[in-house]
């Protein structure tokens, strides 16, 4: 029972990290795409 639990809120970490470096990526990446249309 304990191991479950752990291991349901290992997964549920990994998904929220996964899901919050995607979102930093996909600002990077806007960012990114922005500037260097600025810059041309």
């Amino acid at each position: 029972m304990v191991h479950e639990t752990a291991m349901f809120l290992g997964y549920a970490v990994l998904i929220i990290t996964v899901g919050l470096v995607l979102y930093h990526f996909r600002g990077v990446l806007l960012h990114a795409k922005v500037s260097s249309i600025a810059g041309l």
